[in-house]
Order: structure tokens, then sequence, then C-alpha cells
């Protein structure tokens, strides 16, 4: 109660709180003492009001309705109800037992932080209701250094009012639970004669009156994994116990009570190196804290760590240097040792507390542990071991030159270590990893369908640092070979692009490494840094391989073709080329002209082709060539196989001049069926072909209407039942739902499937931003602009920091968000995105790369949308430069390009130049697409209306003859193409006053329009106007009005306010004509 209510209240209140922890001290082990106070409640209520009366009665409900009293009150019922054998008199001469004792408890650091989490979920295990009769058991599980012992030892000493005995055990092995339980008895209870376990446990578990039900066992250091832990716990319903230990797998002795120690929280290990590095009185500066915050990270908040680098801190003074001296003396330091009370059994620094897991180790765990230390310390992917056992451990995706000794040596000691049988079992491993996992010197991450490897980076530092340097060189080079065994071509297993991470300690040495090492690497490199080293790895290789066997040896041929394909990374395709065919003639004449080798270097020559745009017919009949050696040869399993065929299929599909759906699709078939069959229909590779052939299928309509239908429901039937979250599978269902029209559901599965792949990979993985680019794609088609800008902006931020292959696919982010902001005209955020963009592509790639071509075209149609027609003339000519340059004649850019160009030219009223660049752009498409292409009806007409505009009428009447057949002879093209020729004939024959066939055109426009894309929409309502204006300027006004009207009607249903403006006044026109019948242009 508040003074402020009673006088001298405060002090009243203290000596009664006094009085009855006195009497629960004396009688709380009778079984017939409780007590009830409200007064915990009420004292929290400091601000007293004068409603008195309320305010205890508020405060009484509130401890009424508490389920402990509530829980309490029924203990007392039972008590009363039930006989006993205790009387006033015999309670009078009960004693009061002596304080807590705290046998063998260590003295708590000195440099101990509070950590509120694991304190908490301690005193839910632990300190439950006393009339709930059951032991109750923590189980505190963690890393050597975590802080586990300095935990108990804390929570011990802040609890230790609820224990009449706290009982500390070293738990090392069943002698010290033996010698430590029976003495800590004897000093406790004088009356204690035993003298093994099983009398200390009985002593427990069946107390007197000193020993009580109210003792707390702790079991420190219970690390040894062939120790029975539970054989050591006392059988009955009363006591706490808590067990210390490294082995996470004694959770199952009590999963509720179970706390995983995790490492620090970030302020938790701050104020922990501040304590013990300046003391905990003295006041720190924020950058003092600043400091300190950074030395933390590096440690990642590992309690041991913490204490023994601020020790080391305080000793020599040099928190400003510290990271400086860790960066160097890394081993040195974290072998330094601190002197502190506690009873540890080693020493104070971090290297000695992980050195106490070594004698626990068998020697194939610790082999393995240190080879995996060699990689990095976070996401080791499990099923990579198994992946290596299942080659032998000796496979080499590139045999350049011969190896030496020890090459079998590494081989050798990963089978002893993995398949000491000979023969790869998952459960042999388990038992490896069962071993790291009991000693917490590695965690188990499951990653959807894969499990990771994670250790501790320090943990990771020890088990490198611990070997001398004749063990590490021989398991670095087991790492090494554990590593490259798995680039692998042709196992369908696509698990390089996650290894980088791991490759990094051997790449920065990997001109110290043998070739065909290095040639591995470079496939596992830093997608960021790819660019930059793969094609400079490739030349040195080379000209390694070309020293030792000259021109002409094949495998000198081998290295030379991983320089041409390493030119796409900067690009040069003419030196891509080049090389390509000079492989090619090498190998025809090395290894014959119908060789696996051969087929191989006509496929990347095809490659370079397609990605130049070049010759298509070479390209093709090259890869038909090569597809059929290596059908041959290698067979329709091999992966090199199976990539030729979806290229062939791939380029047979996207001819520009003759597609071939029917031959595409016969080869996707079978491709499907193969890799079915080798993979199953969920892998990656399965889907990816998949999704080409119902594509196929989709654009050849319905020929294979059936064909689509039937494979869209196959694979309906063979989804994904169990939800698993695979990215391939996921991009390939909401690809299934953009063919059927279920866009939402379409729209669901790519968000879930960048999430996945956010959450697998990285935000900024190849894969994700695949995926990215992909969802991006879809809704562009859909015109979600605002979706679209929002999703770009996210990944469009990081441009300026990632390098590789990762940057060039957030340029090509940088260039969509463009075109979004472009759509929805805010011009001058795009044009400044754009230009940046353009400057980034041409600094690393150059002006001739195939994205510069393409950003220049948005940003020409940029200027060109905001009437800045010179500007956009000039990025035109530009790109026709580029595509002139660098590809064949008349391919579609050079054609887009000069159509640009020759709009600007008409824009800025420069007629006669764009006549003749009209004349160029309709005999190139007349030539490219037939003489009846809608495209080049639409061109043709920028001719007449080029001399329209320069009052050349007559000289424009014989070609009105030419483009009216034309328009009634239209053959092919899209929808839209269709649309924009029949509205351009229409506008040539109004403005030749020829407004009767001109009346002709515009109907059929809107009956095309109708059949296309229905009635409804905003373009049949806009081009309603052009057959309302030529029957207003024959004089047909009543029916010119009705047109209007009806166009007033659907801008209303529109909603489009300026529209109807604009009718309105159209409207008003056709009033004042009809009233006086002048010749008003309406």
């Amino acid at each position: 109660m508040s003074s402020r209510i009673v006088p001298g209240g405060e002090f009243k209140l203290i000596q009664t709180e006094v009085t009855s922890r006195e009497l629960e001290r004396r009688f709380g082990t009778t079984g017939v003492y409780y007590r009830l106070s409200v007064v915990p409640s009420l004292a929290a209520a400091t601000e007293m009001t004068q409603e008195i009366v309320g305010v205890i009665s508020a405060h009484t409900s509130d401890y009424l309705q508490n389920p402990v009293t509530d829980r309490l009150l029924d203990q007392v019922a039972k008590t009363r109800s039930r006989a006993s054998r205790f009387t006033l008199r015999s309670m009078s001469e009960t004693t009061a037992p002596p304080k807590v004792s705290m046998a063998g408890l260590p003295p708590l650091s000195p440099y101990f932080v509070q950590r509120e989490v694991p304190m908490n979920h301690m005193d839910v295990a632990l300190l439950g209701s006393e009339e709930e009769m059951r032991q109750r058991v923590s189980i505190i599980t963690g890393m050597g250094g975590s802080g586990k012992t300095q935990l108990v030892v804390a929570w011990a000493r802040l609890h230790a009012e609820c224990f009449q005995h706290i009982l500390f055990i070293d738990a090392s092995s069943d002698r010290s639970i033996e010698t430590d339980l029976v003495a800590r008895l004897k000093s406790i209870d004088r009356s204690f004669q035993g003298t093994d376990l099983s009398s200390a446990l009985q002593a427990l578990a069946e107390p007197n009156e000193v020993t009580t039900t109210k003792w707390c066992l702790i079991l420190d250091n219970a690390d040894d994994p062939d120790l029975d832990i539970t054989s050591v716990l006392p059988t009955c319903d009363h006591g706490a116990i808590i067990i210390t230990s490294r082995n996470a797998q004694l959770e199952f002795i009590s999963p509720e009570g179970h706390i995983a120690l995790e490492l620090m929280s970030k302020s938790e290990a701050c104020d922990a190196l501040l304590n013990s590095a300046l003391g905990p009185a003295e006041k720190r500066t924020s950058r003092q804290r600043e400091q300190a915050m950074a030395i933390v990270k590096e440690f990642e908040y590992l309690p041991i760590a913490v204490i023994q680098a601020g020790c080391y801190i305080r000793k020599h003074k040099c928190l400003e240097t510290y990271l400086k001296r860790l960066e160097t003396s890394r081993s040195e330091l974290l072998k330094q040792t601190t002197v502190q009370r506690d009873k540890l059994r080693y020493k104070h620094s971090v290297y000695a507390a992980f050195d106490t897991s070594l004698s626990s180790l068998s020697e194939r765990a610790l082999g393995l542990l240190s080879i995996l230390c060699f990689f990095h310390y976070t996401g080791f992917p499990r099923s990579m071991i198994g992946l290596a056992a299942s080659k032998g451990f000796s496979h080499e995706e590139y045999k350049l030159m011969d190896r030496s000794p020890d090459f079998q040596e590494s081989i050798d000691l990963l089978r002893r270590l993995i398949v000491p049988t000979g023969k790869f079992e998952e459960i042999e491993l388990d038992r490896v990893l069962e071993e790291l996992l009991q000693l917490s010197l590695i965690t188990l991450v499951s990653l959807y369908s894969d499990i990771r490897l994670r250790f501790h980076p320090l943990l990771h530092a020890w088990a490198y640092d611990r070997q001398s340097a004749e063990e590490r060189r021989r398991n670095m080079v087991a790492a090494l070979r554990l590593l490259t065994c798995v680039v692998d071509e042709g196992d369908g297993i696509d698990i390089e692009q996650e290894l980088f991470p791991h490759a990094r300690r051997f790449i920065s040495e990997i001109d110290t490494l043998h070739i065909n090492d290095r040639a591995a690497l470079v496939e596992l490199s830093d997608p960021s840094l790819a660019a930059a080293t793969s094609l400079t790895t490739w030349e040195r290789i080379h000209e390694t391989v070309r020293a030792a066997y000259g021109d002409l040896d094949i495998r000198t041929s081998e290295a030379l073709l991983k320089v041409a394909i390493a030119q796409m990374t900067i690009p040069d395709y003419t030196r891509m080329e080049s090389l390509s065919r000079q492989v090619l003639e090498l190998r025809k004449s090395v290894s014959g002209p119908r060789t696996a080798s051969t087929a191989e270097a006509m496929f990347w020559l095809a490659e370079c082709l397609r990605l130049t745009m070049k010759n298509h017919e070479e390209m093709l009949n090259l890869l038909h060539l090569a597809y059929s050696i290596q059908e041959e040869v290698l067979g329709p399993s091999h992966a090199k196989t199976q990539k030729t065929m979806f290229i062939l299929a791939y380029n047979l599909m996207k001819s520009s001049k003759d597609p071939k759906y029917d031959e595409a699709s016969v080869i996707l078939e079978r491709l499907m069926e193969t890799q079915t069959r080798l993979y199953g229909p969920l892998h990656p590779w399965t889907l990816n072909t998949t999704n080409s052939l119902l594509d196929c299928y989709a654009t050849m309509g319905e020929k294979k209407k059936g064909q689509l239908n039937q494979l869209l429901q196959i694979r309906h039937e063979i989804g994904n039942p169990d939800g698993n979250h695979d990215i391939a599978l996921l991009s390939f269902q909401a690809h299934i739902y953009e063919l059927q029209g279920k866009y939402p559901e379409a729209e669901g599965a790519y968000q879930e499937a960048i999430k996945a792949g956010s959450r697998l990979y990285g935000e900024f993985s190849i894969r994700n931003l695949t995926t990215v680019l992909t969802f991006s794609a879809f809704l562009w088609k859909l015109h979600k602009n605002i979706e679209l800008e929002s999703l770009l902006r996210k990944y469009a931020k990081a441009s300026d920091e990632l390098r590789g292959a990762v940057h060039y696919q957030l340029l090509q982010i940088l260039v969509m968000l463009g075109s979004s902001l472009t759509f929805q005209e805010k011009y001058n955020e795009a044009q400044t995105l754009l230009s940046t963009t353009l400057a980034k592509v041409i600094e690393e790639f150059g002006e001739l790369h195939a994205l510069a071509a393409d950003i220049r075209i948005l940003l020409a149609s940029c200027y060109f949308k905001q009437e800045c027609y010179p500007e956009a003339e000039q990025l035109f000519r530009e790109n026709l430069k580029y595509f002139k340059e660098a590809l064949e004649e008349g391919n579609a850019g050079e054609s887009y390009s000069l159509i640009g160009v020759a709009k600007c030219v008409f824009e800025q009223k420069r007629f006669e130049e764009s006549e003749e660049l009209w004349r160029e752009i309709y005999l190139q498409r007349k030539r490219t697409l037939g003489p009846n292409h809608p495209a080049v009806c639409w061109s043709f007409c920028f001719i007449i209306e080029s001399l329209q505009m320069r009052d050349l009428f007559d000289a424009a009447t014989p070609h009105i003859s030419e483009v009216m057949q034309l328009y009634r002879d239209l053959e092919g093209g899209t929808q839209r193409e269709i649309l924009e020729a029949y509205w351009k004939v229409g506008k040539a024959l109004e403005r030749q006053r020829m407004l009767t066939e001109a009346e002709e055109v515009f109907r059929a426009h809107l009956d095309r329009i109708k059949e296309f894309e229905g009635d409804s929409g905003p373009e049949y309502a806009r081009e309603l106007g052009n057959l309302a204006k030529v029957l207003f300027d024959q004089g047909r006004y009543d029916e010119s009005k009705t047109i209007r009207e009806d166009q007033m009607r659907r801008w209303s249903e529109l909603q489009d306010k300026e529209g109807q403006e604009f009718i309105s006044e159209k409207l008003r026109q056709i009033e004042e004509a009809l009233s006086s019948q002048p010749s008003v242009d309406a």
C-alpha cells in the first residue's frame, strides 16, 4: 500500500513482507501452509486516488482471477478437507530449514550480461505452480562458448529462494556425476551415508526433512554422446533438473523444456564487450558503441569470443585498433586466454572451448570436419557429398593435362572418410554428421528439398587453424576434389550455381592449381566476377595446354573453344565466330567430320551465329548436323544431345522468315519424353522443355489444340500436390496458368516463385532474377504497369552494387522499368533512367552490345513521344549503324531503326527525305515479308502521305490504286498490323479526298476491331470518329450525328471526360452545319 493512504504504510508493508517470507521459509515444506496476498498487485499502483475502496477492489479482483491464485485456492480447499498429521503444537515446534544451499555452484562471471529470452524460457520450464506435482526439466544446448553454464549459474542465483538446495554437478562422465552428487548430498545432509550414484539418486527421489522436495539439480557439460544421461536422473515427481550440453539431441528428454541457446543479441553482445573492455561504470560514447558493434559482428555474437576480446582490449587499451589486429592475427588472438573465477573445464579462450570436442570425435568425423572448413561456413549442400560419392570422387569435367599422385591420394582420402565400405549409403553419412551435430560443431538447415550444413564462423576458423601445414595441404586438395568432381554438364543436376561461395578460397589461388581444376573452377566462379575473370582464366589455360601439346592436339582445341565461348561475356562476337570456325576446322581434320568433339564445335559456332543474327540458314544447318552426329555418337540421352535439340527447336520456332513449328514440335516431343524418362516430369530441364512445347502448341493454334489441352491436363495431374516450393516448378505452373488464361493464379504462382527464390538462392541471385524478369514480362503483357513498376524498383536499386551475370540481369530490369515508365507517360524519369543505364551498358559492354541497342530504341521512343524528334532521330540512326555493322542485312533491328528514323524525319516535315526512306522500308519489307503483308501496305501509305504533305496529289494518285489493291489482297500479319494497315489506307484516301472509298475502308476497319477486340473498348469508340468525319465531309450530317452520339454514349460508359468534351464540340459543329449548311470542317 502507498504511504499516502496509510501513514507509515510503506514501512508497515515492508515489515509485513519480511514476516511473511520468514513464515514461508519456516512452514513452507509442511504442506499445510499457504499464503494469499494481493499486496504485490496493489504495490504496483503507485498513483493512488481518493477512491481507495475501488482501487483495492479492482486489484483484488485481478489477483483472484489469476490462474496461479485459482490453483492455490483449490489446493487450500483440498488440504482443508483431508486429515493432517500436523497440529498447532507440532507446527510451533517446527524449525525453519536452513537458508538455500548452493553446493558446488561456481561464481558468476563479472562480465555476465543478462540474456532475457533464454532466462524467460527457463522461468517457464522450471518455475510452474508448486501444486503441479511433477518434476521439471530444462535442457540447454549450444556450441562451446555460447554461455550455457554462465546462463544457468545466473538463473540459479536469481531464483535461489525458490529452492532449498541447488546441486551443481560436473556431468562430463558417469564417474564425475557420481563423485560430485555423493559429495554434494553429504555436505547438505550429514545423515546421508550413501557412497554410489544409486543411493544418491534415491536420496533425491525419497527426501527427508533436510533434503526436502525443493531441490534443483544442475548437470553441467553433459557432452559425451556415449553418456546415458537419463540413467542419472532421479525418478520422482518433484524437483527441478537443468542439463547443459553441446549435444542438441538431448532435446528428446524434455522437448517442451529444451532451449537451443542462440547467440547473444546485438545489444547484449555490445554491452558484454564494453563491460569487459571498459568496465560497467564507465560512460560509453556513440563512437565506442559503433566500434563494439563492429567487433561483436565479426564474432557473430558468440559470448566467449566477445568476453575474450573485451578482456584483451581492456588489457591493451586497443578498442580502436582491435579489428585490424584480428584481421592480421586471428589465430593468435582467439587462442588468448583470460583469467576468471568461474570453474569452466577449459581455459577462457575461443579455441580452448572448441578443443574440448576433439577427444570425442572419431577419425572420420574429424577428417570430414577438417575438409569442410575449406568451404564457406554456411549453406554447404549436404547433397553435394552424395553426388560426389556417386561419381567415386574421380570425375573430371576437363581432362586437359595429366595428374600427379596427390590426385589419387585425395580420392582415396574422401573414399576412406565417406564410403569406407566402397558403397555410398546415406545412413553412413548420417552417422558421421551426427557426431558433429552432437557436439554442436555444425547445424543442419532445411531448404526445401535439400539440407545445408552451417558452422559458426569462429568454429569454422578454428577447424582450419588447428591443422598443421601438412594437414592443410592434404585436406585442401581433398576439398578441391570434392568440389570440382560435381562439375558435370551431363548429370542433369544443376548444382554448380549454388557452389560459388564455396569455391572462393580456391578461386583466389586459381593460378597455383592444376589446369583441370582451374577449368572446373571457372564454372563455379562468382557470377558478379565471372565476366572479368572467365576470359582471362581460359586464355591462360589455353596458353599452358598449347605449350604442352601444340596447336593440333584435341585438348588444345578444347581450351581454345572455351576461350571462344568466353567472348560472349565481353562481348566480342566477331572473335567468337573466328575462333569457333578455327576450332571446327581443326577438329574436322584431327578427330574427323562426324565425331562428338566436332559436333560440339558446330553447336557453338551456331550459337554465335544465333546471337549475332547472322546467316540464319547456316546456323540451322550446323544445328541439324550437330544433332545428327550427337544422336549417332553420344545417343539421344546424352546431355549435349539434349542441349542441341532444345536450341535447334527454339531457333526453328523463332525464325522471323519461316518458322517451322511442325519440326520444332516433333523435336521437343522427343526431348520431353527423354527427359521425363531420365529425370522425371518435375525436373527443371523437363519443365523447361515442356514450357517450350506448350508455347509451340499454343502458337500453332487449332492444329495442335488437342495436344495442347492434353499436355496441360497431364501437367495438372502430376503437378505439385505436396506444395513443394521448387522454383522451376512454381514458374512452370505460373506459365501453364498464363497459357490457360488464369491470370490471377499465374500472378500468385510467379510471386511465390520469387519468394522461394529469394529464400533459397538469395534475392539477387541469377535464378531469382530470371524469375523476376519472367514475371515482369507477364505483368507487361497484362498492362499492369503500377504493379510492374513497384516490382522492378525493388531490384533496380541494387544495380550499382553488383557485377557480372547478376549485374546484366539487373540492367535488363532497369530497361524494363524504363519501358514501364514510358508507357505510363512518366517521360522525364524514364529518360533519365534509360540514359544512365545506356551509359552503364556502353561502359561495360561497348556501343555494339545488343542491350545498348534495345535501350537506344526505348530512349528514342521516349523522346519521340515528347515530340523531341531530333534527339529521337539521332538515337535511331545510332542503332541503324549498329544493326548494319553487327548483323546480317535486313535484320529486324535494322528495319525497326530505319522506320524510327523515317518517322522522325516525317514529323520534322522533311517530307522529300521521308519519302525516300519509306521507299527503302517498303522495298525491304516487300522482299522479306511478301508483297501482300499488312506491314508492307502500312509502309506504302507513308510514301503516299509524304507526297500528299507536299501537295503532290497527282503524283500520289497512281500509288492510291496500288494501295487499294494491296488493301483488298492482304495476307498474314498480326491483328495489330492488319488494323494499322486499314487505318493508314483510310487516312490516305481521306487526304486524297476519295471519301467514298475512305468510308468503305473505315467501316471495314471498325468491323475488324469488333472481330479482334470487341466493340466495348476505347479503341472502337475512338475509331468511330474516322467514319463520322468522312460522312460529315460528304455532307451526310444526320448520319455523322448518329455516329457521334454513339461515340458520346460509349465515352460516357467508359467515364472518359476528355472524350465526351471532344464529341460535344463535334456535335455542336454538326448542329451548325444542319442549320446553316456551311462548309465546315468537322
